[in-house]
């Protein structure tokens, strides 16, 4: 079982568990990788007390632990900054702080010297993108010609292995430098907890428990300092019988039950998604400008020359027509009243839009449109329930008047694969109405339903 562990490069540690209940061996993984259960992890965990009068702990041992394999990343560390050796290694260089090499005390990595102008230093990321892009399609498609339609020819050559394995490094890096990557510069090391305990039965390794927060390291328990939610599990358990005294001896290693974070986000994808279909035209810029729009939100907006604060517009809003607002008036809306308002040139759009849709046969109801900011704060609060995203209250385009929600005849919201024809409608005809989706098809659908007029 080691041996699988160090093979799956230790994201799993294997072991081997007897169940004293139905005297079974099992293989089970240690780790704790349920993202989606991890808060319920933690709030289930039994609490044990170490130090008051309730407490059935005699001996405790709290030591820290870094692993063989960790020691020569951290002595890595300790030679170059974060940007020479990638996101990942950035929290073990953090070991490092204000420790100096005596013998070569600046360490200076090979950074590439930014390109003073952004745009043009996008368009040459994006033109590099797509190079590679070609050289790994021409790759494939020399192996199998109708696995992609390419235009070109395929030219796979043996003796330039290493021009394929450099394209598909920049491609990874070029989508590295999106990455959200919350754990940088919050280095943690490992800890084991020992406990001498009263006998009790019952424990099975793998269980997990807890400890008071207050008894960790400051910089274990969270607020800013380091991960907030620990706790401990079983790997090590053994019992002794000394005359009429039962002991349990319990040993475990810590894991961190944080929610998961980092990543690419959802609007960075969409972002990326915009930029190489603007590359094929040149219009890189133009790109970065829409993207632009598409993300306006916050806290406050000029308006007509006016600095407006967000859910403070009250003046500006005008209602849907009567006779509209009777064909798609959604029941799923508890926005702004049930009512359905935007600003006057949004609303005219949406009009035309919900007009044009339903003369072509595609019945599209509204969810919501204007927001309050208690409309706002309600949904974000829900979006924990819901896995739907929100913005931060105060910060949404809904409060602007310049955002809806959209859903088909049911209420259902506009996603490609629970509304696949309203969908393909509004995905094909949204520009004519000035109105643009936060998230593409392809990148996800968390969202698909969200469209902010940026006309």
């Amino acid at each position: 079982m080691s041996g699988i562990s160090n093979a799956t490069g230790n994201v799993a540690t294997f072991d081997i568990f007897s169940d004293p209940i139905d005297s079974a061996a099992r293989i089970i993984d240690v780790n704790y990788t349920d993202d989606q259960k991890r808060q319920e992890a933690y709030d289930n965990a039994f609490m044990f007390e170490l130090q008051n009068t309730k407490s059935v702990i005699r001996n405790y041992k709290f030591e820290s632990q870094i692993f063989p394999d960790q020691t020569t990343i951290v002595a890595i560390g300790a030679q170059a900054k974060g940007g020479a050796l990638g996101a990942d290694v950035n929290t073990l260089i953090d070991f490092n702080q204000n420790l100096f090499d005596r013998i070569i005390p600046k360490k200076e990595a090979p950074d590439t010297p930014s390109n003073t102008d952004p745009i043009k230093e996008l368009e040459e990321k994006v033109k590099n993108l797509k190079e590679n892009i070609n050289i790994i399609v021409s790759f494939i498609n020399e192996i199998d010609p109708a696995w992609y339609s390419f235009t070109g020819t395929g030219n796979y050559d043996t003796s330039n292995a290493s021009k394929y394995n450099n394209a598909l490094k920049d491609l990874i890096n070029f989508f590295k430098t999106f990455i959200k990557n919350d754990n940088k510069n919050r280095a943690i090391i490992p800890t084991k907890l020992s406990l001498e305990m009263d006998g009790i039965g019952g424990m099975v390794i793998g269980n997990l428990f807890r400890i008071p927060n207050e008894l960790l390291p400051r910089g274990y328990r969270g607020g800013g300092a380091g991960p907030a939610k620990i706790a401990y599990t079983v790997n090590g358990l053994g019992h002794s019988l000394q005359g009429n005294d039962w002991v349990t001896n319990v040993d475990s290693q810590f894991i961190i039950l944080d929610e998961p974070r980092g990543g690419i986000s959802l609007l960075e994808m969409n972002d990326i998604k915009i930029i190489i279909e603007a590359a094929s035209e040149n219009t890189v810029a133009n790109a970065v400008k829409k993207i632009g729009n598409i993300k306006a939100g916050g806290a406050t907006k000029t308006i007509n020359g006016v600095v407006r604060k967000n859910g403070d517009i009250e003046d500006l809003l005008v209602p849907i027509k009567p006779n509209l607002y009777s064909l798609h008036y959604s029941s799923v809306n508890q926005s702004d009243g049930k009512r359905i308002r935007l600003q006057a040139e949004a609303m005219q759009n949406l009009e035309a839009l919900l007009t044009d849709a339903f003369n072509n046969k595609i019945y599209i109801k509204v969810n919501s449109a204007y927001r309050t900011r208690e409309d706002q704060e309600r949904i974000k609060a829900d979006s924990v329930r819901t896995r739907i995203p929100a913005a931060t209250p105060g910060t949404s385009n809904h409060g602007f008047g310049l955002a809806v929600d959209l859903a088909n005849a049911s209420g259902v919201r506009i996603n490609p694969n629970l509304t696949p024809k309203e969908w393909k409608w509004i995905q094909e005809n949204k520009g004519k109405y000035g109105f643009e989706n936060i998230f593409g098809e392809k990148w996800n659908t968390s969202e698909s339903h969200h469209y902010n007029f940026i006309k």
